[in-house]
């Protein structure tokens, strides 16, 4: 379990929002090369909204 500061900022509707979140994480290490991967939700990038 992942704990993180979650920020949600629009400048056009004057939000400025901040809250603890939590998120399920996976991971996977390999000790020959030292890498630590973490997998968790994908949250693909959204594209502008219309106005």
């Amino acid at each position: 379990m992942l704990d993180f500061d979650l920020v949600h900022f629009n400048a056009y509707l004057n939000i400025h929002e901040q809250k603890r979140d939590k998120m399920d994480v996976q991971f996977e290490f390999d000790p020959l090369f030292q890498n630590l991967t973490l997998t968790g939700p994908y949250w693909p990038e959204r594209e502008m909204d219309e106005i």
